[in-house]
């Protein structure tokens, strides 16, 4: 048998949701739609939310309405999904890369702090400028890596300093907590959050994203962009700004709306097999276990090894059944950002990732393959 890093949760009311979409006749920006939308703003207390087609499109739906564009960047850690930093470059942009804090693996305000005067010219009045490019720097994005809330109140603050936005990749975090009165898409720190519906997600549309923000202007401005830019209260619509077709079906919708009600037990569901493992694997003298929080969400549970020994264990996982991955090679050491932005410098993301481990964790995760998992890797570390 093969235990997954990541397997999604369907209970079987989703089949229904869908039959009543194929009944209504209708297949696409419905009733199911709004629903939804409403039912995700209340869930995360958020004012507006816009469904998109993934947690790509929601990212780059809300660059553009924070006008990323040619001659402008943003900044981002780079031990995150390809999304982060693509959805700019798609957009003419260009990505300035900050370093992550090596226990939490988020973004480090001081190292965020350290870059900003580096690369940029501050100007108490304007946008920074790239000291070489002399690109504008519209936002900051950062990234809640594998569930762990990053530090956005003193991240917010340097940003207002230098007149930047901030926008929150949660791609990780639905279900995140700053503390139990803020949650991550409240935007209490933020202008937009942009979350992802995959299937290894807390909840998932097939596909799907999401972009909550609390500005009706940008909201307005997501639910244009998604469906080509066009005014649909026109009776004949028009192009009135840049968009796509980034919409989700009713069938998504539907489905959305299913897993919604079960989040917070799903949630319940990884916590209790993340303290499970914190538990299980405490006692070991090769495992650097990840951060805890009491409001993390847990998308995943990354341990750190010795770099020299991280391959080897995860062949030997894999060989015995064990679906180990790695998140993420950082993005400035892929060949096209290497190709565009020549050497970069991020010490605790070089280091860091050479060590990390995704070990499987899904709310299906029996106990008793979760204990397999902890067994395998004991057995393979006193080995190797």
């Amino acid at each position: 048998m093969f235990i997954p890093y990541s397997r999604h949760s369907l209970t079987g009311n989703e089949l229904e949701a869908i039959k009543q979409v194929l009944d209504s006749g209708l297949l696409t920006q419905g009733d199911q739609l709004a629903e939804f939308e409403k039912e995700f703003s209340n869930f995360v207390h958020s004012k507006f939310t816009t469904a998109v087609s993934s947690g790509s499109m929601a990212l780059q739906t809300a660059y553009a309405s924070l006008g990323v564009s040619s001659k402008t960047d943003i900044i981002t850690t780079s031990l995150t999904f390809a999304a982060t930093a693509n959805s700019a470059l798609n957009l003419g942009g260009e990505v300035c890369f900050t370093d992550i804090n090596p226990e939490t693996l988020d973004m480090d305000a001081d190292s965020l702090q350290q870059t900003l005067h580096e690369y940029y010219h501050y100007s108490e009045s304007t946008l920074p400028t790239h000291k070489d490019r002399k690109h504008k720097l519209m936002l900051c994005t950062p990234v809640h890596f594998a569930g762990y809330p990053s530090p956005l109140e003193e991240i917010s603050k340097i940003c207002r300093r230098w007149n930047i936005d901030v926008i929150e990749d949660a791609a990780h975090a639905l279900g995140s907590e700053f503390n139990p009165a803020i949650k991550v898409g409240s935007q209490k720190y933020s202008r937009i959050t942009c979350f992802s519906f995959h299937p290894a997600k807390l909840i998932t549309t097939g596909e799907g994203g999401a972009i909550c923000t609390n500005d009706e202007q940008l909201y307005k401005y997501h639910q244009i962009y998604r469906h080509q830019g066009l005014n649909k209260t026109s009776i004949h619509p028009q192009v009135i700004q840049p968009g796509t077709n980034c919409k989700i079906t009713e069938f998504q919708a539907a489905l959305g709306r299913v897993q919604l009600k079960k989040a917070d037990n799903v949630l319940k569901k990884r916590k209790k097999l993340a303290q499970r493992y914190l538990h299980a694997l405490q006692d070991s003298n090769l495992i650097k276990l990840p951060c805890d929080h009491p409001g993390h969400s847990w998308h995943i549970f990354v341990i750190r090894v010795p770099a020299e020994l991280r391959d080897k264990i995860i062949t030997k996982l894999r060989e015995n059944g064990i679906g180990a991955s790695v998140h993420y090679l950082p993005l400035h050491l892929h060949p096209y950002y290497r190709s565009r932005y020549g050497k970069i410098r991020l010490p605790h993301t070089e280091k860091v990732w050479k060590q990390l481990i995704t070990l499987p964790l899904y709310p299906e995760l029996k106990e008793s393959d979760q204990d397999q998992v902890v067994e395998q890797f004991n057995k393979i570390s006193k080995k190797i």
